[in-house]
């Protein structure tokens, strides 16, 4: 499975200290420029910084160049820089997947048949695959960290976290 990342999932996983284990879920991260900046030059010293430079080293993550500037241009109008390569990315390059944190991301995403999955995704697929034993301690952790999520939706991944 190849996926396509924007920063914060990578940031967020980055804070709970498993970002070792994307590997086990994903065949190959790719990240447009935008976002290596932001983690990794703009977010030096930061969560996410050492991970995605330790991934690039490895293979396992890959920057990849975009084609279509212009409709960056465009979603950068509504997005993050990051946001909006990895949304044209995704796009141009039929990617199985794209993380993205953001709601109103998600709706362009998904509008342009993406598959975008969260932090929120992440911490169920682990879970699914038996790497993590449970959701919450980890959901309370990123949402200490600044995470916004509904009450509403908190108890609905709860419930399907079976927790």
């Amino acid at each position: 499975m190849i996926i396509i990342s924007n920063a914060s999932p990578l940031i967020n996983i980055s804070r709970l200290k498993l970002f070792h284990h994307l590997p086990a879920l994903y065949e190959k991260l790719v990240i447009p420029n935008a976002v290596f900046r932001e983690v990794v030059e703009k977010g030096a010293g930061r969560p996410g910084a050492t991970e995605v430079s330790d991934g690039l080293k490895s293979k396992f993550i890959e920057i990849k160049r975009l084609n279509n500037t212009l409709a960056v241009s465009a979603l950068s109008e509504f997005f993050g820089d990051g946001e909006a390569e990895a949304i044209i990315l995704a796009s141009e390059i039929s990617a199985d997947a794209i993380l993205l944190d953001d709601n109103k991301a998600r709706i362009v995403a998904q509008s342009m048949n993406l598959n975008p999955i969260g932090t929120i995704g992440v911490l169920l697929e682990l879970k699914d695959r038996g790497i993590i034993p449970e959701i919450k301690p980890y959901l309370d952790k990123v949402i200490k960290y600044g995470f916004r999520i509904s009450l509403d939706l908190y108890n609905k991944v709860l419930q399907k976290a079976d927790e």
